[in-house]
Formats: C-alpha cells, structure tokens, sequence
C-alpha cells in the first residue's frame, strides 16, 4: 500500500495496471457503482483480490491514484507559484492579481486536455471527489502545499471582502474549475476530438472571466 509519506511514485506493472483501471472506470461509471473485483479484471489481474493485496483497500488505492496524480500536478503549481512571485506581474492590483492565481490554479489541469485521452480519466475522479467535500479532510497533506499558498495570496488579494466570504468563494471557484476542465475532457474523449489551441484559449478566457468576476465582486447583503 502507497504510505501517506509517498509524493508521486508508483512502481510494479500490476500497481500501475490497476490505478488505470480504477481511474478509466470510476470515470465512467462513478465511484460508488465500480467495485475492486471490476477494477481487478480491468486490470488484467487474475487475483480478484489483487487491490486489496497491492493498495490494502479500495481507500489505499483511491490515495494511491491521488498521490500518483497529485503529485505532479502540486509540483507544477509551486513552479508557476515561484515564477509569479519573482515577477513583475505580482502585485499589479486585486483582479490582476487574482486572475493569475486562478490561471495558476487551472494551468496544470488544462495541460492535460492536450495530452493522451488514456492519461486524464483521474480527472472525472478528482471532480468526484471535489463535490463530496474529500479535499477539505486531506489538505493538510502534500498534495495541497500549493494550493495552501494559492489560498494565502487569494485572501490577500480579496481583502477588501470578509474573511469567510472570501474563503466561501475560493472554495466554489476550486470546484468550478475542476468541474469545467473535467467536463472538457469528458467532451473531447466522447467526441474523439482533441481541442485546438485556439479552441483552449477561447473557453479558458471564459472561464477564468467567469471565475475572477465571481471572486472579486462586491459581497451583498443577506436578503
């Protein structure tokens, strides 16, 4: 079973075999309705008990799957996150600034809509997972560290708003991100079509537009 002090790695055939399994059917299937015994034989494991042998359970496998593809997706996060504070474009003001965050937020996901459509059905498992809340439990944990930093400039950048109103809305942008870039990527593997460059920039203007716009507007008063 991957320990909690594990970051990215994942060796052995069959381990790898099996975290693809799990993530191609979960993200067809949902969570809840793939059992380990199907995940096995996806994997072409003769031992249908061969998760609980390789992960100790379906949750040992499911923070494998995390750790595997987290991982990464943190690293990339604190470069973008290092670059940003040696430049220039930090501190350019409040929606200039938070858009950044949000691109930083977002980059690392968009990438993968460009690469093997095999490679990003962890993506219908990490909105899954965004909608249950599962995050909050775990971000405390190694895979957050980036996201940690991303929340201290937000709450600075939308100090003009209250605390829990700021951070309320950081939380729904995290899921709105996750849930768009994963329904892309649902789009372009049904429809066989990778997305354009030009196809990219045009809903990631959106997007971010959408969300930077929601972050940032006035707070009302409870009606």
């Amino acid at each position: 079973m991957t320990s909690s002090n594990d970051t990215h790695t994942l060796t052995g055939e069959a381990r790898i075999a099996i975290v693809h399994a799990a993530e191609k059917l979960y993200a067809l299937h949902g969570i809840d309705a793939v059992s380990t015994r199907q995940i096995s034989r996806e994997a072409g494991q003769k031992n249908h008990s061969a998760v609980q042998y390789h992960f100790g359970s379906a949750e040992g496998l499911l923070n494998a799957i995390l750790d595997y593809r987290m991982g990464p997706l943190n690293k990339r996060r604190e470069q973008l996150l290092d670059a940003w504070e040696l430049s220039a474009e930090k501190g350019k003001g409040q929606q200039g600034d938070v858009r950044a965050l949000v691109r930083i937020m977002a980059e690392p996901l968009l990438d993968q809509l460009q690469g093997p459509v095999e490679e990003s059905y962890y993506m219908s498992l990490i909105m899954q997972l965004s909608t249950r809340g599962y995050f909050a439990q775990t971000l405390n944990n190694h895979r957050s560290q980036a996201l940690w930093r991303v929340h201290e400039h937000l709450s600075a950048a939308l100090s003009h708003l209250d605390p829990e109103v700021a951070l309320q809305r950081q939380v729904m942008m995290g899921r709105q991100l996750v849930i768009s870039i994963a329904d892309w990527d649902r789009e372009r593997r049904e429809s066989s079509q990778v997305l354009s460059d030009e196809q990219l920039a045009r809903r990631n203007a959106l997007l971010f537009d959408f969300i930077v716009g929601g972050l940032c507007a006035p707070a009302s008063s409870a009606e």
